[in-house]
């Protein structure tokens, strides 16, 4: 007669527990529960010997403390493997907390530091305060122009009165600081500026440069990050996988059934 088919046995849905904390307390019931049918099988083997069948006592011992520390090995393998799962969550968790935080903060910097270059004069623009300052110096210190004279104790000007014929030719040393602002330094900054607009120019397209540099640094941080990320992910996928295909009871084939000769 043929032997019957064995049925394939099927695998038992994974527990779900209410925290890490309660699962970890059940896995240290399963080691305890292990620990003792091994103490319990160790005193009946001991006790069977004194039996008349010793051997059929201590088989049953066996298959009893067997199926007992079968059973506590799955739980507690299933109880471990949520509190690693529940431990990768959290750390994941707080990683993305930590990165979302340090790129809102390196964004407040930069929208900062751009608003800051935005308040900044332009170049060459002098407002109203430092040209009431800058006029009296410049008017002192500059020469009268051809033709004009210095006003006399009664507050008149004798060019505003004199005739045009009568008015004396420009000499050499009036005219020397007109023929100076032609040359190098009228790169100079306006207004007693402390730098020259071109160096101006220089340091603003200094300042660009480096924020385009910051700025690709973050996205390839931001880059970085992510695909660390999904290694990790795909790391922890296989570590699942690994586990959940060492807890399921592997099937049995079933047997075909021989022809009799």
């Amino acid at each position: 007669m043929a032997p019957p088919p064995v049925e394939a046995k099927v695998a038992a849905p994974a527990p779900t527990y209410a925290s890490a904390e309660a699962a970890q307390a059940i896995a240290d019931a399963a080691k305890a529960e292990r620990a003792a049918a091994v103490d319990a099988y160790t005193a009946r083997v001991r006790d069977c010997m004194h039996t008349f069948f010793a051997t059929r006592c201590a088989d049953k011992a066996r298959e009893e403390r067997n199926t007992i520390t079968e059973r506590a090995d799955v739980t507690r393998q299933q109880a471990e493997l949520f509190v690693r799962q529940e431990k990768a969550r959290v750390h994941r968790e707080s990683l993305a907390a930590e990165n979302a935080r340090r790129d809102a903060r390196d964004a407040e910097a930069a929208a900062a530091r751009q608003a800051e270059a935005a308040q900044r004069p332009a170049p060459g623009n002098v407002g109203p305060a430092a040209a009431s300052q800058r006029r009296p110096g410049a008017d002192a210190g500059a020469a009268p122009p051809a033709g004009a004279m210095a006003p006399s104790a009664g507050g008149r000007s004798p060019a505003a009165s004199a005739s045009p014929f009568n008015a004396p030719a420009a000499s050499g040393p009036a005219r020397a600081p007109a023929a100076a602002s032609t040359g190098p330094a009228s790169r100079a900054a306006p207004g007693g500026a402390s730098i020259s607009p071109a160096e101006q120019a220089d340091n603003r397209a200094a300042f660009e440069k480096k924020q385009a540099e910051a700025k690709a640094y973050a996205e390839k941080r931001a880059e970085e990050r992510k695909e660390n990320e999904d290694k990790r992910e795909r790391r922890r996928a296989a570590r699942e996988a690994d586990a959940a295909k060492f807890n399921t009871p592997a099937a049995t084939p079933a047997t075909p059934p021989t022809q009799g000769k």
